[in-house]
């Protein structure tokens, strides 16, 4: 009876399930990594997100910010694109995530407020609230996600205006044609 040797010659020679084996921890090595790094990344997002939340001028420049953004046009955006209801989005957008801001500094846990905000604008749009006896329809997870990200980009994109605004005044820059 022949022995199995590890070298990559004997490998081949003696059919595929060495190079299986020998194949098998890299490939488990590269999945530990990649699951360490989505632990890091996801620890390092919440750490950051901590520091921002618990910075009261920060806060206070995230509510001036907020109170900027052009809800109406969000709201018609993302009703013409992904048919996002208006009511839905007033009450998520301008009352529900002011109100978690406002509570934000009262919290010695920010991070978990925000959570639990995102937790229930999800239940509130997928329709699992206990009792809830709202007959309007409900949405899929794949529908919620997609309009959320959605919706996202329009703050953002009218948050990245806001503040350019502020930045970069057009006034400040008057263009002269004239010479």
């Amino acid at each position: 009876m022949e022995t199995l040797s590890l070298s990559p010659r004997s490998s081949l020679e003696h059919g595929s399930a060495i190079l299986c084996v020998s194949n098998l921890i890299p490939t488990s090595s590269a999945l530990a990594h990649v699951a360490a790094v989505r632990f890091l990344d996801i620890y390092q997002v919440t750490q950051a997100l901590n520091t921002v939340l618990t910075n009261q001028k920060q806060l206070s420049e995230m509510r001036r910010s907020w109170q900027k953004v052009d809800f109406e046009s969000v709201r018609n955006q993302s009703a013409l694109v992904c048919n996002c209801r208006h009511e839905d989005l007033v009450q998520l957008l301008e009352v529900d995530f002011v109100a978690m801001m406002d509570n934000l500094s009262k919290t010695a846990e920010p991070v978990r407020e925000v959570m639990a905000w995102a937790d229930k604008c999800c239940e509130r749009l997928m329709g699992q609230r206990v009792g809830a006896g709202d007959d309007r329809g409900t949405l899929s997870s794949r529908s919620v996600l997609i309009r959320w990200g959605y919706v996202t980009s329009q703050v953002m994109r009218d948050l990245v205006r806001v503040i350019m605004i502020v930045h970069f005044p057009v006034h400040q820059y008057p263009l002269d044609y004239s010479q």
